[in-house]
């Protein structure tokens, strides 16, 4: 409430001196109804007194009468002075020896009871007269207080309306052809008048229009920022996306020509490729390399262009491969950079330096995916395929033994080779087969989560087993190579229900722990998990998962579900946060 009544005192002292303007106006006009009313009461009072005094004086004049006659007459009081309340409360006399009427039969009683209804009129005319004087008194007060509060408020409105408005008015300047052509009719409509005449100034003065293009260009240099920004996040370090960088930097602060110098050499600037938006610039001179070289990033030089009448300015970046490459601009010779200008110009710089080395990262964290996959893909290959092809090999040579034995048991020994190493080849076949179904599932560009959803589509379609998705893995700090992990475990376990599991139904969740870890359930509701008669295929497929799981660092667990079907729970820790 404090900070309401100093933000806007004259409102509150306006509405403070009405109220008590009419407080005061409002006391009087009741002090005047109530002495109106009690004046009417004291004078009806008043009336029975005297009627009283009058009925008590014939009274007396008839007991003379009857006296001369012998008979006596009972006084009877007037009883509407014994009913009446302004009399009882302040006549201040007592009037209870009146009502007995044996006790006034004597002269003395007679003119003591006329003496006390006189003594009860005359104090109730001292008791109107003082009621007179404090009515008016009370008056006197708030009609003063009333003047007050008008003057008050008459001080206020002439500092508001008429010192205030002058002040205004002075301090803008009017023109005065306006203020003599157009008199104003009172203090408002001349300071409207006044406010009137300084805004069409400044909207004819040259400092609004500049302000006007500033704004403009400030608004565009915005609108290309946050394209840039959008841009650098939705597409790869490319000659493609840098070309659009510069297209919409020389349309954001009115460019003649914008261009990349890329270095592959760092005794020569200009040794590398070169993007530009709108012409090849000129070889950059060695005075102007040099004076780049001393600034280092970040740090704006201009210069004069050779083009005639154009003048150039350039920042140095990082850029993927480590070395300094420069964001070059071209502009007219009588045109200097506004300080908006090379603030844009340095963010532009600082974004194609995050940019190149988002891009260097993300080129180095492929990489290592590929040679982990390799790794992987040998490693599958030498417990699986080489493994088999290795009993073929054995077979083969204990065929080879008994070639020249033509003996029965020779023959049914040759037989026994043969199937086994038939088998042996359908084995192989079949692991080659799942060896390369599982070499070709490609990462979705748009993330694991696309992956995933496309692998439960493509699982769902071969088998028409319904198969539900919790992810709550949005927005998790994974990389390339752990999405991939991820994605084969969950197609290993898929295939596996879809082989072993006789399931009806398959739940998949994947969850980001309080403590970071990442965990991936896969349930079914099929026969369960048994181990004793786990196939060879089924135990290569949890070998693959196993050592997925140990690639990740992480941990796999195959067990019964206590509703029955068997549950795969893959555990680990990402390892952007693992260094947290």
């Amino acid at each position: 409430m404090r900070k309401v009544l100093r933000r806007y005192p004259l409102y509150f002292g306006t509405a403070a001196f009405l109220t008590s303007a009419a407080f005061a106006a409002l006391l009087i006009f009741t002090s005047s109804f109530f002495l109106s009313n009690y004046n009417a009461a004291v004078r009806t009072a008043v009336g029975k007194l005297h009627l009283a005094q009058l009925s008590w004086v014939g009274q007396a004049s008839e007991d003379k009468v009857s006296r001369s006659t012998d008979v006596v007459a009972e006084p009877s009081p007037d009883l509407a002075i014994f009913n009446d309340q302004m009399i009882l409360r302040n006549s201040g006399v007592s009037l209870d020896s009146l009502k007995d009427g044996n006790q006034l039969k004597s002269k003395s009683a007679s003119r003591d009871a006329l003496a006390l209804l006189q003594q009860a009129e005359k104090n109730l005319e001292r008791n109107l007269e003082a009621k007179r004087v404090q009515v008016a008194l009370l008056q006197i007060i708030s009609f003063c207080f009333l003047l007050f509060c008008l003057a008050r408020l008459s001080i206020n409105a002439r500092r508001v309306l008429i010192d205030g408005v002058d002040r205004i008015v002075g301090s803008v300047s009017v023109c005065e052809s306006q203020s003599q052509s157009f008199p104003a009719r009172d203090e408002i409509a001349r300071l409207e008048q006044s406010i009137s005449g300084v805004l069409t100034q400044i909207a004819n003065s040259s400092t609004v229009a500049e302000s006007r293009a500033s704004l403009v260009r400030m608004g565009r240099i915005q609108d290309y920022l946050s394209n840039a920004i959008g841009l650098m996040l939705r597409h790869s370090f490319g000659d493609w996306m840098l070309r659009k960088f510069l297209y919409a930097l020389e349309r954001a602060l009115d460019l003649e020509n914008t261009a990349i110098l890329f270095s592959e050499d760092a005794s020569a600037l200009h040794s590398g490729r070169c993007l530009f938006s709108n012409r090849e610039p000129v070889p950059l001179t060695k005075e102007f390399y040099a004076e780049l070289s001393a600034a280092g990033a970040g740090t704006i030089v201009e210069a004069q262009s050779d083009i005639p009448d154009a003048r150039r300015a350039g920042i140095g970046f990082v850029d993927a491969t480590g070395e300094m490459s420069v964001l070059l601009v071209e502009f007219p010779g009588d045109r200097s950079l506004e300080a908006l200008e090379t603030k844009t110009l340095r963010i532009t710089a600082s974004l194609l330096s995050m940019a190149a080395k988002l891009d260097g990262h993300d080129q180095e964290a492929r990489r290592i995916a590929v040679l982990e996959e390799r790794a992987a893909i040998a490693r599958e290959l030498h417990d699986s395929l080489a493994q088999s092809l290795s009993f073929m090999k054995i077979q083969l040579a204990r065929l080879q033994s008994y070639q020249n034995n033509t003996s029965v048991e020779s023959k049914k020994q040759m037989k026994t080779i043969t199937s086994d190493l038939r088998h042996g080849l359908d084995n192989a076949y079949r692991e080659l087969r799942e060896l390369l179904a599982t070499f070709r599932v490609h990462m979705d560009v748009r993330g694991l989560d696309f992956a995933i959803e496309s692998a439960i589509e493509e699982f769902s379609q071969r088998s028409g087993l319904p198969i539900s998705l919790d992810n709550r893995l949005v927005g998790a700090p994974l990389t390339v190579n752990e999405e991939f992990h991820v994605l084969h475990v969950v197609r290993e376990a898929l295939s596996n229900i879809l082989h072993h599991a006789r399931a009806n139904n398959v739940w998949i969740t994947m969850a980001l722990r309080r403590n970071g870890a990442v965990a991936v359930t896969i349930d079914d509701d099929g026969v369960g998990y048994r181990p004793a008669e786990i196939k060879e295929s089924s135990h290569h497929g949890q070998t693959i998962m196993k050592e997925r799981a140990f690639s990740l660092g992480g941990t796999i667990d195959i067990a019964p579900r206590r509703n029955g079907g068997t549950r795969v729970k893959l555990t680990f820790t990402p390892k952007k946060l693992q260094y947290q």
